[in-house]
C-alpha cells in the first residue's frame, strides 16, 4: 500500500503528527494532490526548528512559512543547536517572520527570553524554559510583556530567576485571560508572589516556589479564582494557613517542603487541623517533606509514631489519603522522607535496595526493599 492510496482525511491526520519542515521537504512538489492537501486543506501545522539546519531554517521561512502562517499552531525555537546557535535571534530580528504567525496557540522558547512576544497578539500559550535570569528588572520586564498578551491563557515561565528581595515590579497591566500559571523555578517572596497574582485575577491553577521563611505578613489579599495550588515552600504552618485562607476555593493542593526541623510537618493532627480550618473545599491534598533523625534514634518506632497520626478516620475513611515514610540508615545524613501516596515529587527516581518503607496504606507491607527514590537524595 502506498501513501497515495490513502484517503485525504487520513493523510491530513498523519500530516498533523509530522514536523512541518519535514512535511514540506517530503511531500511538497510531488504532485498537485499533495500540494493542495498541504496548502488548502491542512488544518494545523507544528513547526519545530530545534534541530533544523541554517539552510532548512532560511528556506522554510522564505518559501513555505508565508503560505501556512495562519495554520501554525505550535512553534519551537531554540539556541541550543551547534549549527544554529543564533536561531532565536534570527527569528526575532526579522519582524516579517514574527508577523506571519497569526494564530499560534503554543510557542516554546528555549534558552532565551522572548522580550517582544507581545507582538504576537493571538498567542494563547507561552512556555519559556532553560534560561537563567539574574537581573530582577529584566525579569520584571518580561512579566510586563507577557501580561500584555491579550489572549494568553497558559503561561509557563519555568526558568531560573534569582530575584532580589522585594525588588520585583508587578506588571503595569492586569491579565484577565491567564488561567494557568507555572513559575515553579522562580523563587518568590510573599509580597512579590501575591502582587503578581493580584495582577492575574482569573488565574485558576498556580504552580510556584515561595521562599520567605521569615516573612512578617499576617494577612493576604483574597484570591477567589484559584482552585489548584502547587507550591514549593519553606513557610511555616502558620503562614501556610494564612495562604490557604486567602484562597477560599482551593480544591487541589500539592506542597513540596524542604528539609524541616519543625515536627509539626510530620504530625498528621497538625495537618488535619490546618485542613479543617482553611481548606473547606479540598478534594486532593498531597505533600512531600524530609526530616533528619539522630543516629541513636530507633527509627522504626519513630516512624510508627509519625504514621499513627495519619491513621485517623479523617485520612483513611473520609478522604482515603495515605502517607508513606522512607528511610535509609546507610546514607549519610540519616533522613526520613514523608509524603502522601503517590509521591508528588517529579524528580528523577532510582531503585535503591537499602531503603525501607512503611505506610498507612492497609495493604502495603510494613517493610519493603527496592524503594524508588530521588537520585539527588541518594547522592
Amino acid at each position: 500500500m502506498s501513501l497515495e492510496s490513502l484517503a485525504n482525511e487520513l493523510l491530513l491526520d498523519i500530516f498533523e503528527c509530522i514536523n512541518a519542515i519535514d512535511l514540506f521537504r517530503a511531500f511538497y512538489g510531488l504532485n498537485t494532490r499533495f500540494n493542495e492537501l498541504l496548502l488548502v486543506h491542512a488544518r494545523i501545522y507544528h513547526v519545530d526548528f530545534q534541530s533544523a539546519s541554517q539552510h532548512d531554517f532560511n528556506h522554510f521561512c522564505r518559501a513555505y512559512l508565508p503560505l501556512i502562517s495562519r495554520q501554525v499552531a505550535t512553534l519551537h525555537l531554540s539556541n541550543d543547536d551547534d549549527e544554529t546557535p543564533h536561531l532565536l535571534d534570527d527569528f526575532l530580528d526579522d519582524e516579517s517572520l514574527i508577523n506571519q504567525i497569526h494564530h499560534a496557540d503554543s510557542i516554546e522558547l528555549v534558552m532565551k527570553i522572548l522580550s517582544n512576544c507581545d507582538q504576537m497578539s493571538s498567542l494563547t500559550r507561552l512556555k519559556i524554559t532553560n534560561w537563567s535570569c539574574r537581573n530582577t528588572y529584566k525579569f520584571s520586564d518580561l512579566i510586563h510583556h507577557v501580561w500584555l498578551l491579550p489572549k494568553l491563557t497558559h503561561c509557563h515561565l519555568d526558568f531560573t530567576a534569582m530575584l532580589s528581595p522585594y525588588s520585583f515590579r508587578q506588571p503595569l497591566r492586569t491579565s484577565e485571560t491567564i488561567e494557568y500559571l507555572s513559575m515553579k523555578t522562580v523563587k518568590f517572596t510573599f509580597q512579590d508572589l501575591f502582587a503578581l497574582l493580584l495582577c492575574t485575577p482569573n488565574v485558576r491553577h498556580v504552580h510556584a516556589t515561595l521562599l520567605d521563611r521569615h516573612a512578617s505578613f499576617e494577612t493576604f489579599p483574597i484570591l477567589p479564582s484559584i482552585s489548584k495550588l502547587n507550591l514549593s515552600t519553606d513557610s511555616s504552618l502558620h503562614h501556610l494557613n494564612n495562604i490557604f485562607q486567602s484562597m477560599p476555593n482551593l480544591s487541589h493542593v500539592t506542597l513540596e517542603l524542604p528539609e524541616t526541623s519543625d515536627r509539626k510537618f510530620l504530625n498528621g493532627h497538625s495537618w488535619q487541623a490546618l485542613i479543617l480550618a482553611s481548606l473547606s473545599k479540598i478534594k486532593v491534598w498531597r505533600f512531600f517533606t524530609t526530616y533528619s533523625f539522630h543516629e541513636e534514634m530507633i527509627v522504626e518506632d519513630h516512624v510508627e509514631q509519625i504514621l499513627d497520626t495519619f491513621r485517623t478516620p479523617f485520612y483513611l475513611d473520609e478522604h482515603r489519603w495515605f502517607v508513606r515514610c522512607d528511610w535509609n540508615r546507610q546514607i549519610t545524613g540519616r533522613r526520613l522522607f514523608l509524603y502522601t501516596m503517590p509521591s508528588c515529587c517529579r524528580d528523577i527516581y532510582v531503585v535503591h535496595p537499602s531503603f525501607q518503607s512503611k505506610s498507612t496504606y492497609p495493604e502495603n507491607p510494613n517493610v519493603s526493599k527496592g524503594v524508588e527514590y530521588l537520585l539527588d537524595v541518594i547522592f
